[in-house]
């Protein structure tokens, strides 16, 4: 049971995440005690998914043996829930969030229209390469002090790109160096974590990296078995944050989750949640370790962006595609099998984008 006055444990435990709520999670934050002291969300299915499974995801997040802490993942409906739930928390109206272009269209819906965020863009790519400075571009004309969001979705979704060492580490310090000006709550949106399979890239989510860099910087980690075991029907997806899992901080904001999924979607359903840890069990056995990946990343960096989606069976993923002239629905065939296909765009495609052809994902 969550004590009273948690949003003064979140607080003192988390105070960079704290100054990052939005309105509605602040709101939230003081509820949670009350609920908890009254007997919480009620009987019937786990708010935040089987024990079990959450037990069993965490161990498959940190299988690699990050330093990092990570809370008990909440099981949400999706990812696309996920997202929703951290929009809410942490993007109330006005808060700047900052998404490199082009991005996936979803992110407007659930900051822009559903919570009054305002998305700040700039190019994901320049001169047909990767642009780590993105995020600290978009933001750039935003007050120093004032909290932030940015989204960070590797490997991205359209543009199918997978930073090399370098470029990463370029990326992890422009986002350390822009929260010296300013509560920075970084999603990182794996929805396609682990989808790289050109040897020397890495694989793993910059959220193990990001977590405890910077004492201004909140590290939020969205992911699911929907791409990673290709359980597309299954909408399992999770929601971690950067904190140890029994701190009274944790035990907050798995409070706050739980009243706002309960108010929008409803406990997730047990059903598709039930096979998911014998899942878990067998990929941890298949699946090859992420630093196993040899090779050097010089040669990957001179050919600058390409798709890292698996060669599997053919699919046709219909995307819209707007431009100042026109808008039309386009058909792109795919080699991925996930609708979010890593290969929505040409690396082509997101080069004029990027250098201002006119053409936007929205």
């Amino acid at each position: 049971m969550i004590a009273l006055g948690s949003e003064r444990e979140l607080e003192r435990e988390a105070p960079a995440m704290w100054a990052a709520l939005s309105p509605l999670g602040r709101r939230l934050a003081s509820g949670v005690g009350e609920a908890a002291a009254k007997g919480g969300a009620g009987a019937g299915a786990p708010a935040l998914g089987l024990p079990e499974l959450r037990r069993r995801w965490r161990g498959w997040q940190r299988r690699e043996g990050p330093a990092a802490a990570s809370t008990l993942p909440c099981t949400t409906v999706g990812l696309s829930h996920a997202l929703s739930l951290v929009a809410d928390l942490f993007a109330g109206p006005g808060r700047a969030v900052a998404v490199p272009q082009p991005f996936w269209g979803n992110y407007r819906q659930c900051f822009e229209t559903r919570n009054g965020a305002r998305l700040l863009t700039a190019p994901a790519y320049r001169g047909g390469r990767f642009n780590p400075h993105a995020w600290s571009e978009a933001l750039a004309g935003e007050p120093a002090g004032e909290p932030a969001v940015a989204i960070v979705n590797i490997p991205s979704n359209p543009g199918g790109y997978s930073p090399a060492p370098a470029e990463r580490q370029v990326m992890l310090d422009a986002l350390v160096a822009e929260a010296d000006r300013r509560p920075l709550l970084v999603l990182c949106d794996d929805a396609y974590a682990g989808l790289v399979f050109e040897p020397g890239i890495p694989a793993a989510s910059p959220f193990w990296d990001l977590a405890g860099a910077h004492p201004n910087l909140v590290a939020v980690k969205v992911d699911g078995a929907t791409k990673e075991f290709s359980f597309f029907g299954g909408r399992v997806g999770f929601l971690t944050f950067a904190l140890e899992p029994d701190g009274e901080g944790a035990r907050a904001l798995e409070g706050m989750v739980e009243r706002l999924a309960a108010a929008t979607m409803g406990a997730p359903a047990a059903a598709p949640e039930s096979p998911a840890p014998r899942a878990i069990s067998l990929g941890d056995r298949n699946q090859p370790s992420a630093r196993a990946q040899g090779t050097s990343s010089s040669t990957r960096e001179r050919r600058g962006p390409t798709r890292t989606a698996p060669k599997s069976r053919r699919s046709v993923v219909r995307t819209r595609y707007t431009s100042r002239r026109s808008a039309t629905a386009t058909t792109v065939p795919s080699t991925s099998p996930n609708s979010r296909s890593l290969n929505l765009a040409s690396s082509s495609r997101a080069r004029a984008i990027s250098e201002g052809s006119g053409g936007s994902y929205s």
